[in-house]
């Protein structure tokens, strides 16, 4: 995850919860559009505002390049659909402008908008890097452990990694991200979830103890 939080052993040992949020998994793509004017750059964003309606949609750079991430919502065939539309929408308007491009978003891609966006001036809205790969990424998986309300270490992931660690289920994830990811969570393996979950939204969050810690009595 671009911003860091460092923290050692000792503090790692007041890890009460982990928290885990979920992308859906599959690649993103990014369209990338040579603007004349401000209308045309006026015109991209509110067509970034509309196509919220059918994928995810993450703005990357805005200006003379302007730039923005697109995703399916999930693999159900409806957000699938949705989103093979929103690609046809794009492609169909490509050739307002002065150049545009639909692909693959990856680090060769960010790349040019990176470098884009210097040369012009254009306002550059930078991705997470995954934890793992380095891999840009505009809708990355998010791990969090923390005491009460501080967090204590996070990191984030690229939808590729998540999906070759190839786990069964939430808690058996988290477990491997955590085991996976030592820069961001090295100090903390000596901390082990619990069975107790709670669900809130796109969050699911793992109660956690120091290994071999007994559960606080409840009722």
């Amino acid at each position: 995850m671009d911003a860091k939080v460092d923290i050692s052993e000792a503090a790692c040992g007041g890890v009460s919860s982990v928290t885990i949020e979920k992308e859906p998994e599959g690649n993103s793509l990014i369209f990338i559009a040579e603007t004349r004017n401000a209308v045309e750059v006026s015109e991209l964003r509110e067509l970034c505002s509309d196509l919220e309606h059918g994928c995810k949609v993450r703005m990357v750079a805005v200006g003379p390049v302007t730039a923005f991430a697109i995703k399916p919502f999930s693999e159900e065939p409806g957000h699938l659909s949705d989103f093979y539309e929103v690609t046809a929408i794009l492609e169909a308007i490509a050739s307002r402008y002065k150049a545009a491009y639909l692909q693959p978003l990856d680090a060769t891609s960010y790349r040019i908008v990176e470098d884009l966006a210097l040369e012009t001036g254009s306002e550059l809205m930078p991705l997470n890097h995954c934890d793992l790969c380095g891999r840009p990424e505009a809708f990355p998986t998010t791990l969090a452990a923390g005491e009460k309300n501080r967090r204590l270490a996070a990191g984030a992931y690229c939808s590729r990694c998540v999906a070759e660690l190839n786990r069964q289920n939430d808690y058996q994830l988290v477990s491997a991200l955590l085991n996976a990811d030592k820069r961001n969570f090295g100090s903390c393996a000596h901390v082990e979830l619990t069975n107790r979950v709670k669900r809130h939204g796109g969050k699911i969050t793992f109660s956690a103890r120091r290994r071999g810690q007994k559960l606080a009595a409840t009722g």
